[in-house]
């Protein structure tokens, strides 16, 4: 993506935005777990703010080009170029566009080798993670809640992200971790083997990994292996036994926890108990329609990987009911 200096114009304007952050409402939960799935759906009911693509890129030049009246245009151009690579991410069906709800991770750099399981929100990007809440409340006349995603604050960061906001709601969302593993595992396969334009423009480290074809083709090797879906295995066992360890930490009235099997098995009564717990109307219309549930396909690597590491996942799969296939 690639960020420039805040024009003249836009420090000054930055000048008079106010100290406060809108009311934040984080959606947490691994990679491939359901997460933009319901991101979508809550931003699509018009109740709250989020963070788009057209903020990503232009963050720099967010509050300028609103007050220059440029941005409806600014929002058009971009939106006909991310959508000229296809209707959809590539990875999922999800669409793309200059105005979808995408990740704030995007815009916050991480130090040192590149990983999706180290958090993006860290004392040196707090401020940075804070800036862009106070743009996006200060360009929101309606003043709603601010809904956030970023599966790479899931693994071992939520606790942080509760001490610095202490009053946000927490959303977690569950799904068994084979299916977690196997769609992590083919998505990450599939942006390897053919280049993401959609994903090239927000990610700084596959933008820098598409130039380099010897490490392109070792990550390609790797999760084709099962010592690289292992090292997955892992990574997922530490999440959840710090997901285990911690969310009883949480005050009750600021977090609720569901399974994304559940979600689309009966999504409208999961949205309205979300609703609920965010003190927002319910979405208007039925979101079944949008449920798309895929055979999972399991790749041998991934089943062998599980099969191998699956002891350190039982007291996460008893607490949340999963058997030890999906």
């Amino acid at each position: 993506m690639g960020r420039v200096n805040p024009t003249h114009c836009e420090e000054s304007l930055l000048d008079r935005l106010g100290p406060d952050l809108p009311p934040l409402v984080f959606i947490l939960g691994a990679h491939r777990s359901g997460t933009t799935f319901l991101h979508q759906v809550l931003a699509d009911t018009g109740h709250y703010n989020f963070v788009c693509p057209y903020d990503l890129i232009h963050f720099d030049r967010l509050l300028e080009l609103q007050a220059s009246g440029c941005d409806i245009e600014e929002r058009a151009k971009l939106d006909v170029e991310l959508r000229a690579s296809g209707p959809d991410r590539g990875l999922d069906a999800c669409e793309v566009g200059a105005n979808v709800a995408e990740e704030y991770g995007f815009i916050l750099p991480k130090v040192g080798r590149f990983s999706f399981f180290a958090p993006s929100l860290t004392p040196a990007n707090r401020p940075l993670f804070e800036l862009l809440c106070r743009k996006k409340s200060a360009l929101d006349p309606a003043a709603r809640p601010l809904i956030l995603k970023n599966p790479d604050d899931f693994y071992t960061n939520f606790w942080q992200i509760h001490q610095w906001y202490p009053n946000a709601r927490l959303i977690f969302l569950h799904r068994h971790p084979l299916a977690v593993l196997n769609s992590k595992v083919k998505a990450w396969l599939r942006a390897l083997e053919k280049p993401n334009e959609y994903f090239r423009r927000l990610q700084p480290f596959y933008r820098y990994l598409l130039t380099q074809p010897k490490e392109l083709e070792f990550f390609r090797q790797l999760l084709r292996s099962k010592a690289g879906a292992s090292g997955q295995v892992e990574k997922l066992g530490e999440a959840y036994r710090y997901y285990l360890e911690h969310s009883p930490r949480l005050s009750k009235t600021q977090w609720m926890s569901l399974r994304y099997e559940d979600l689309c098995a009966d999504p409208d009564h999961h949205l309205g108990a979300i609703s609920r717990f965010l003190g927002q109307p319910a979405p208007a219309r039925s979101v079944g329609s949008q449920i798309n549930t895929r055979p999972l396909q399991l790749l041998d690597n991934v089943v062998a990987a599980y099969e191998a590491g699956s002891a350190g996942l039982q007291e996460y799969l008893s607490r949340f009911g999963y058997d030890a296939r999906p």
